[in-house]
């Protein structure tokens, strides 16, 4: 089941949970992900694990 999430802030898209990638990163101490929107390729936000 698919969420509506909200809107891109760039292109203005309503977007679902599966219109979001998330792409993980090494930080220095922990790993972070990168959320984008696969309709415009636009980073939405970010969030860092412990």
């Amino acid at each position: 089941m698919s969420n509506n999430i909200g809107k891109c802030p760039k292109c203005n898209s309503i977007l679902r949970s599966e219109d979001i990638q998330d792409i993980d990163f090494r930080g220095f101490n922990r790993i972070h992900t990168a959320y984008v929107s696969q309709k415009c390729q636009y980073i939405i936000g970010f969030s860092a694990a412990k």
